[in-house]
């Protein structure tokens, strides 16, 4: 119990680590039908501070309190920064499909006399029109000279129900994966297929780094999904150091509390490790499926999130995939909505 002449009421280190160690998380708990851990079981979307980097401003406050009795320690100022990433899961819309997985698209928008759909997949695949998920142009023209490089990370697992990029040994693939490394750092998106299946997580890697001709170690899950502390486990004995999964496909908020990286502490174990983890705030569908927001709404919610963490000096990080920036379809208007991050 905190003594009622304390600075603070309440214990802050004890909180802090009960949100960020995800201590939560290892309790039992109801998945949704992917086996995630969702946001409204979490005791920050009970209470309402989902959406405030509260840890943050915990350090913050903290800090002002022990400055202000010890004037003459001075306290490392860490400087606000935005971070976007792509994932994709599905580098063409139409092209490197092959013939079955084109007739099978053909079949399902006949099924739903979806004529435009049939006359698009088909002005592609004859070389008239250009793939619809292509978006690796304008991508490269907007990060193009940025002071920080963004991240990409890329699905190359096998094909399945959940995982339906495109073959790894695709040649369109693989000049696309090589020209974003040149502007971007490039992570694996292990699949949901090898979600329990270390070795399965292995071979991906291994065939990310081999178009890249280097050793992988970024990474994010495929779909976010994880369990702790068994995904985190496997991701380190693969040799992955930084992990990027750690937040809401659903909704705007700190899962963990927290803006800024943290390393993984194993509380079964006990231990410490040193599995970097980098959270972020917010996902493109999150914004336009499930919050229903139109794009100057999402531009909006977004600037007072970075307002937010311009106070704590803390870290903007958003998730994008090629087809979000498509601007066409279900992603018209939405450019604009990337490109508001800078």
């Amino acid at each position: 119990e905190v003594e009622n002449d304390s600075a603070l009421p309440f214990d802050p280190f004890s909180a802090v680590f009960y949100l960020v160690s995800r201590y939560e998380e290892y309790l039992p708990h109801k998945q949704d039908f992917m086996g995630r851990y969702t946001p409204e079981q979490s005791l920050a979307f009970k209470h309402n501070f989902l959406s405030i980097p509260i840890v943050n401003i915990w350090v913050k406050q903290l800090a002002a309190l022990i400055k202000n009795s010890f004037p003459a320690l001075q306290f490392k100022q860490k400087e606000f920064e935005v971070i976007d990433t792509l994932d994709i899961d599905n580098a063409f819309a139409y092209l490197e499909k092959g013939f079955w997985r084109n007739l099978g698209g053909y079949f399902k928008s006949a099924l739903h006399f979806d004529i435009k759909s049939i006359l698009n997949r088909s002005r592609v695949l004859c070389g008239l029109n250009p793939d619809p998920y292509n978006t690796y142009t304008y991508l490269l023209e907007q990060i193009s000279g940025r002071a920080k490089r963004p991240l990409c990370f890329v699905l190359l697992g096998d094909y399945w129900r959940f995982d339906k990029n495109v073959s790894w040994k695709s040649e369109k693939l693989q000049e696309v994966i090589k020209g974003l490394s040149a502007h971007a750092d490039i992570g694996i998106h292990p699949s949901v297929g090898s979600n329990g299946r270390p070795k399965q997580v292995n071979i991906e890697m291994e065939r990310l780094g081999s178009i890249l001709k280097k050793k992988v170690c970024l990474s994010r899950q495929h779909y976010l999904k994880f369990s702790l502390p068994e995904t985190y486990r496997n991701l380190i004995k693969s040799g992955i150091t930084d992990e990027y999964s750690m937040g809401y496909s659903s909704v705007i908020g700190f899962r963990a509390g927290i803006s800024t990286p943290f390393y993984f502490y194993d509380l079964v174990l006990e231990s410490e490790t040193y599995l970097r983890i980098h959270p972020f705030a917010v996902m493109d569908r999150a914004l336009k499926d499930h919050l229903h927001l139109t794009p100057g709404e999402a531009i909006e919610q977004l600037n007072e999130l970075r307002e937010q963490l311009k106070n704590v000096g803390g870290t903007l990080m958003t998730i994008w995939h090629n087809e979000s920036l498509t601007n066409s379809g279900e992603w018209k208007g939405w450019r604009p909505v990337y490109e508001s991050l800078y």
